[in-house]
């Protein structure tokens, strides 16, 4: 019986320190809420990058858009290979098939 009361001891205390564990995030995660609520737009603006040059976040901003766009593309093209690899190899086993057969 010791043992069984130890391996209650034992979840008990485990039970215990998840307790504890999950009320100090929560105070964690309360106070950081907390403080983005105080935030003010002055504070949230400071976040914000510094443009000089509008031409050239423009010009950043195009590039970005159409890398996205390339790798959205490859990746599409990726996929549909992908695809039709496997369409190929059933055809090639069926035709193997039907060829050892005649």
């Amino acid at each position: 019986m010791g043992a069984i009361a130890n391996r209650e001891e034992r979840k008990k205390r485990l039970r215990e320190k998840s307790a504890q564990a999950r009320k100090r995030a929560d105070e964690i995660l309360e106070s950081e809420a907390e403080a983005l609520r105080r935030a003010t737009t002055a504070d949230l603006e400071s976040l914000r990058p510094r443009i000089s040059d509008l031409a050239a976040y423009e010009e950043y901003l195009r590039i970005v858009r159409e890398s996205t766009q390339r790798n959205e593309d490859l990746a599409q093209f990726r996929s549909r290979l992908g695809a039709a690899g496997k369409s190929v190899r059933v055809v090639a086993k069926e035709l193997a098939g039907l060829l050892g057969r005649g």
